[in-house]
């Protein structure tokens, strides 16, 4: 399932309750890491990416997916209609299905960018690399990798918020780490770009972002998928961080 849109360039505005822009959100943090906690301290917490501020802790994304489900369709073309978020703390009656709430959050280290802000250009030096500099389109994916019963097992014996969970192997932040991707697409990635990677320009809006049409970004693979006789460790494509433009 999917929450966000990564081609929105404004606020969605609907008044519906199972607008996914009411679950999306951006935290910034102060130093000591404060304001990271359920509440938000005023004028620290926003839809769009802070343009008035270097949060000096750096920035928060927040999502929260939806956990109602309809009972019948494991995905959708749209991979959205087959759940909703519950109206006034309950299921509507189309997603009666009561499933884990995911709450996902990613703190990016902005802090050691401070220096890129330019109060002549809105101030904000940051865009996610599908090349939107509002914030907007924060989007986010959750595909299920559970290995047999064992989210079932979860459910079941750990009801512990953030605690531990001893039904579960966990692992460290070190071991987490060292897991490894190939980089399955010869292009630059790292450092200060003159351009995204990618056919994707900055598109500001407030109009839906476009693709590109007849991108050819990616025709330049390895025949094994990754570079020849290594390994990239970095993150591909990362979002939030400065564009040298």
């Amino acid at each position: 399932m999917i929450v966000g849109d990564p081609m929105l360039r404004s606020l969605n505005t609907s008044s519906s309750s199972n607008s996914d822009s009411n679950y999306l959100n951006y935290r910034c943090l102060a130093a000591d890491d404060s304001n990271g906690g359920p509440v938000a301290s005023p004028g620290t917490s926003s839809k769009a990416f802070f343009t008035d501020r270097k949060c000096v802790g750096g920035v928060r994304a927040e999502a929260t997916f939806p956990s109602c489900w309809d009972g019948v369709n494991l995905d959708m073309p749209d991979h959205k209609s087959h759940m909703r978020y519950p109206v006034r703390g309950a299921c509507p009656s189309t997603h009666p299905v009561v499933v884990p709430s995911i709450f996902l959050e990613i703190v990016w280290d902005t802090a050691k960018f401070s220096g890129l802000w330019d109060p002549t250009r809105d101030g904000n030096p940051f865009v996610w690399s599908m090349g939107d500099p509002t914030g907007y389109g924060q989007h986010a994916d959750y595909v299920f990798g559970w290995q047999g019963d064992s989210l079932q097992r979860a459910m079941d014996t750990c009801n512990s918020y953030g605690g531990p969970c001893p039904t579960l192997k966990t692992q460290t932040i070190e071991q987490a780490n060292k897991c490894a991707q190939k980089n399955r697409v010869r292009e630059p990635i790292d450092g200060l770009l003159n351009a995204l990677p990618g056919c994707n320009p900055i598109q500001p809006g407030p109009a839906q972002a476009t693709l590109v049409p007849n991108c050819n970004a990616t025709k330049d693979y390895d025949a094994d998928g990754g570079p020849p006789n290594g390994r990239v460790t970095g993150r591909r494509g990362v979002p939030a961080m400065p564009v040298a433009t």
